[in-house]
């Protein structure tokens, strides 16, 4: 299966949208033995301070519900920051045995292990300017069975994962909007700016023409996406990211 899977590049021609990309690229890693596949790229990942910002997802074939806990973990995955001490291919299994990791790591490899993703192969992609993006094949073998299909399908998955960052990110990048606010939402990065001018939630309420309870609700997904504690904090913070 591994050796038919050579022959069975991702088709470039006629693809037009990301998804149908992304689809491709799902088939592919099924028939190398991942039925779980992830595409990831941010433009900073990492705050000035060193903390890591949660990686926007782009999935195929994951559990239902998967990303119902996975805020608490996702600047904290173990196998995302793995990715910053190479540009090849990232062992889950080798991540888990050989890092220390903290609590809250342990349990986020806990927690892709009760929903069946206990095992996989991530392939970041460092970009020049310090984006980054990866895509993951994951699957759920025992640790006995993992390290044979590690030998089979690490090099396939490293050269597919390439390929596919070559023929489509242009596609992911205009679709997504990508550039210097995409750490953010539209809605987020306007209250931010206005959070900086000095205006308090009532006031950006009646500017935005949103209740005030909408307003507090963008004011603290931006605190945390930020890294923030407090207004000051956050201006600082969107300044040294080159959001306002």
């Amino acid at each position: 299966m591994v050796g038919a899977a050579i022959r069975n590049d991702i088709r470039a021609d006629g693809i037009v949208h990301f998804d149908e990309a992304m689809d491709c690229l799902a088939e592919q890693m099924s028939s190398l033995g991942f039925p779980y596949t992830l595409y990831a790229h941010i433009e900073t990942p990492r705050q000035p301070d060193g903390v890591f910002n949660p990686l926007p997802l782009t999935v195929r074939n994951f559990p239902n519900n998967w990303d119902r806990l996975w805020h608490r973990f996702c600047r904290m995955d173990p196998y995302y920051h793995a990715c910053f001490d190479t540009s090849y291919v990232v062992d889950w299994q080798n991540v888990r045995a050989e890092s220390e990791l903290c609590a809250v790591q342990q349990e986020a490899c806990l927690y892709l292990e009760d929903i069946g993703m206990n095992q996989g192969i991530t392939v970041p992609i460092h970009h020049h300017g310090g984006g980054f993006s990866a895509v993951s094949a994951i699957c759920s073998t025992s640790e006995a069975d993992w390290p044979l299909l590690l030998r089979q399908a690490s090099e396939l998955v490293f050269v597919a994962a390439h390929r596919f960052q070559d023929n489509y990110y242009s596609l992911y990048s205009a679709e997504h909007g990508m550039g210097p606010c995409s750490l953010l939402t539209a809605r987020e990065s306007e209250v931010i700016k206005w959070v900086a001018y000095g205006k308090t939630v009532p006031e950006i309420a009646a500017i935005l023409k949103r209740s005030p309870e909408t307003v507090k609700y963008h004011v603290k997904n931006t605190y945390s996406k930020l890294g923030a504690r407090n207004r000051g904090h956050a201006i600082s913070q969107a300044a040294k990211l080159g959001l306002l």
